[in-house]
């Protein structure tokens, strides 16, 4: 870049980031809205802080949520937003309170989707017009309403940032540039540790993008290298994420993790009908996401209807492929397409159709970006922005009146409790509390109880994962200690193993460890070392991680043809 072009991207860049974060301003000036995730997130972030703090530097056993018991979120929960979180927190000297980080957090998050999109439009259109729809997408209505002013969803808010940068570097080129084969791993990769439900919503359509390239590749070997390439760079993408992927997906029944997609969070309950919608869950919520979703359809139409006979013909081409997209994430949004979701089973761990919106969103933007022409552009680009400034005006008011909620003492509560969401207690035979609301309310427990038996215990040292302990019995005894029982405990005697001798169980009502100890004096140690998942997880993504280095360095820096 010479110096005017740097001048012109660092001014652009500017623009995007001052238009974001007025987009988040609400955030600011009433508060961070009570959605569904907002305890999860002020209580996952704060757990996460203050063992990142105490050395453990990827925490999963968040070992003080659950009024002390403990729980495994982090073990299945994707972790990039407690690290921007954190880095948000740190480089204020940690003198921001959780609330502000949050606030801070979701207009980072903001800001980075902008410009990726920005880089990413940059292929397709000038620089200017490449900001335009930055901003657009950066203030879609379920993009920023929903996620950010209704649900107050963290991660898949994060999951913008990604999509535009996984469609800069997945071109028919691939196979012949290091630059998008690295971009391409490294960006899928973040998707799947920023957001794993979209990650899968993202694949099927990367899938589908591959076999449209594949048509245009008339060479038959150019197409079985570009798919072998583009298959191979999913499949480092997720070898990189391993060492939190092969955990969450490896240890989901040894957790409750079925509550998942059960009841109120079974897909068949959230497709969006406006026939239909008082069905729903959350009634305002279903009638909202349905007027996004048929909004996003009758923009294309119309764009389409004004402009479509000004295209070139290779402009037309995208401009239908696109809208034949949108128009896929619209049907399988609702119950017509009730069996495609029932006969592939991965689709029903979306939880929500309407979770399709994510990804409608960005080609929502994409195709405004093709089939808007440069010399209609301002007066389409006007008629457009107006339009849709009216429309998220409205739905703004709307959502800032039924979703604030200051005095929602249910969430109170909770936060107040230190208690996360259900999924991730693990479970045990000897769990008897049927909701979550019953870990709320109990009473405090001490931090170890005697169960039978005369003995002492003193707490030496107390971190997550690990708790050493001085005993001294009089007699065989048995104690309870204030954690949930889980796979990885391993109790220690005098520096030997002996779990299986004190029978490390699960004890009612909440799942606390409960142990046999020996007669003597002696010290115990209650730990948790890194699991089997773990390590297979870490050598995978270091495998992967070679594997990605070593493969790149055969490529050249940039396809030829770029060049």
């Amino acid at each position: 870049m010479n110096n005017n072009k740097t001048s012109l991207f660092l001014l652009q860049i500017a623009l995007i980031s001052g238009f974001c974060a007025l987009a988040c301003c609400a955030l600011f000036m009433n508060g961070v809205p009570m959605g569904y995730d907002y305890p999860h997130q002020i209580l996952a972030y704060e757990a996460v802080r203050e063992q990142i703090l105490g050395g453990e530097l990827y925490p999963r056993w968040l070992s003080d949520v659950n009024r002390g018991m403990g729980g495994t979120n982090l073990f299945f929960y994707a972790p990039l937003i407690y690290y921007t979180g954190f880095a948000i927190d740190w480089l204020s000297g940690f003198h921001l309170t959780t609330i502000q980080i949050l606030q801070a957090n979701f207009t980072l998050l903001s800001i980075l989707g902008g410009i990726a999109f920005y880089i990413f439009a940059t292929k397709y259109v000038s620089a200017w017009r490449a900001m335009f729809f930055a901003c657009l997408y950066s203030v879609l209505p379920y993009h920023l309403l929903f996620e950010v002013y209704a649900r107050t969803a963290t991660s898949e808010f994060s999951a913008y940032i990604w999509i535009p940068l996984i469609f800069y570097f997945l071109d028919h080129d691939i196979h012949k540039s290091r630059t998008k084969t690295c971009g391409f791993i490294i960006s899928y990769a973040a998707l799947i540790l920023s957001h794993l439900t979209s990650a899968v919503i993202a694949t099927i359509f990367i899938g589908l993008y591959t076999l449209l390239q594949n048509v245009k590749i008339e060479d038959r070997a150019t197409q079985y290298k570009f798919t072998f390439h583009t298959a191979l760079c999913g499949l480092l993408g997720v070898g990189l994420s391993a060492f939190f992927l092969y955990p969450a997906l490896t240890m989901l029944d040894y957790t409750n993790s079925a509550v998942l997609w059960q009841g109120e969070f079974d897909y068949k309950e959230w497709f969006l009908n406006p026939l239909t919608y008082k069905s729903c869950p959350v009634d305002h919520a279903c009638l909202f996401l349905f007027m996004i979703a048929f909004l996003q359809i009758m923009i294309p139409v119309t764009v389409l209807l004004m402009g479509y006979s000004a295209l070139t013909t290779k402009r037309k081409k995208q401009a239908i492929i696109l809208f034949s997209l949108c128009g896929l994430c619209f049907f399988l949004m609702t119950n017509y397409s009730f069996g495609i979701w029932y006969i592939i089973p991965t689709l029903q761990k979306i939880q929500f159709p309407w979770r399709l919106l994510l990804f409608s969103d960005f080609l929502l933007v994409f195709f405004l970006m093709i089939a808007i022409g440069e010399k209609e552009f301002k007066k389409n680009a006007a008629i457009i922005a107006g339009l849709y400034l009216f429309f998220t005006l409205i739905m703004m008011q709307y959502l800032i009146k039924t979703e604030y909620k200051d005095e929602d003492h249910s969430l109170r509560d909770r936060i107040a409790a230190n208690v996360l969401t259900p999924e991730h207690i693990p479970s045990g035979i000897d769990m008897r509390f049927e909701s979550i609301k019953e870990l709320e309310t109990a009473p405090e427990l001490p931090q170890w109880t005697l169960v039978k038996g005369n003995a002492d215990l003193h707490i030496i040292d107390k971190k997550p994962r690990h708790i050493e302990m001085q005993i001294n019995a009089g007699e065989a005894s048995t104690i309870q200690y204030k954690q949930f029982q889980f796979i990885g405990w391993r109790v220690m005697i005098n520096g030997e193993d002996k779990t299986t001798d004190v029978n490390l169980r699960s004890a009612p009502p909440f799942g606390q460890i409960e142990m046999d100890i020996p007669q003597g004096e002696y010290a115990l140690s209650l730990s948790m070392p890194m699991l089997r998942e773990e390590k297979t997880g870490w050598i995978i993504s270091a495998l992967a991680l070679l594997t990605s280095i070593l493969f790149a360095l055969f490529l050249p820096l940039r396809s030829r043809q770029n060049a």
